[in-house]
């Protein structure tokens, strides 16, 4: 299973998807040209895997779900009772709430557990790796990070249309699961945690500050910004700074960070980059939604 794996992340270069591309549990019918090619999306190259995977004899099946972009507003962040709008959508089996579908991966039967292997995420050439400012080192523990994931690692970014298709008991209500926190590999990776954290601390009001509190190992690094909400793109260049502040509490090295929205901003995100002491790349560890209502002010 990992020379299948291998193989569809170094033959196949993953293209934008198109904007009228149906994310479905049927397959491409250009499939063998796509094979050709060598050129996919990323919903294409999951059903590459599976159609190969089969063939193998392998007890896969491929997921469709929703995934927590870095900087793409969720309607379900600020409220975990709406309903996410989406042109694709379909029915969550077990409590009728609507998730909105963006994403494929595959979970495959071994051991007697379940595990994920998400294909594109694990593609060095996925253009959404522009989004995580990954260096050549990352892109490596990204594709191993995707590879036979066990279910509580991609918990926080990947939400299944069926709540059973989790492979968590027991399961975790989708609202609840759309409103997780979404943490990506460099912040699983390397053992970093919340300390006391709260969604109404994402919740501002007239001059209040952001502060949240991140347990982080001693030898890491950590940068904050404040980034406003720009329909999913990349780190913006006018980003600002916020502050984070380094202190011991019993034993454990935790990052204060403190930030504001800037002015005339209803939603922006704070985004989190941390890597080694002496690294010469960060890459995104945690993007949050911070919502801020009445008066404002620059700072």
């Amino acid at each position: 299973i990992r020379a299948l794996y291998i193989y569809c992340i170094e033959r196949f270069d993953i293209v934008s998807s198109p904007p009228n591309e149906e994310i479905r549990s049927k397959p491409p019918h250009n499939i063998e040209e796509i094979i050709q090619m060598r050129r996919c999306t990323a919903h294409q190259l999951t059903w590459i895997f599976y159609a190969m995977a089969l063939r193998m004899k392998l007890e896969v099946e491929i997921i469709l779900g929703y995934y927590k972009t870095p900087f793409d507003y969720h309607n379900a962040y600020a409220n975990s009772g709406t309903t996410p709008r989406s042109n694709s959508t379909s029915r969550n089996k077990g409590n009728n709430n609507a998730v909105s579908i963006n994403h494929s991966w595959i979970s495959v039967y071994l051991g007697n557990e379940f595990r994920f292997i998400d294909i594109s995420l694990g593609n060095p050439s996925n253009p959404i790796h522009s989004l995580f400012n990954y260096s050549e080192s990352d892109l490596d523990n990204n594709t191993e990070y995707y590879f036979l994931s066990r279910p509580l690692e991609i918990v926080h970014t990947h939400v299944p249309i069926h709540i059973d298709n989790q492979h968590v008991t027991p399961p975790i209500d989708t609202n609840i699961q759309i409103s997780l926190p979404p943490l990506y590999p460099a912040f699983l990776n390397n053992g970093f945690s919340f300390h006391k954290f709260d969604q109404s601390l994402l919740r501002l009001h007239d001059f209040e500050i952001a502060e949240l509190d991140f347990v982080i190992p001693k030898d890491f690094i950590i940068e904050a910004f404040v980034e406003k909400h720009d329909n999913g793109k990349s780190h913006n260049s006018d980003a600002n700074r916020a502050l984070v502040q380094i202190y011991w509490r019993k034993g454990r090295r935790i990052a204060k960070i403190k930030a504001v929205v800037p002015p005339m901003t209803p939603i922006a995100f704070i985004a989190v980059y941390a890597a080694i002491e002496g690294s010469d790349n960060l890459p995104l560890a945690v993007s949050l939604p911070i919502y801020h209502q009445g008066k404002d002010k620059p700072l």
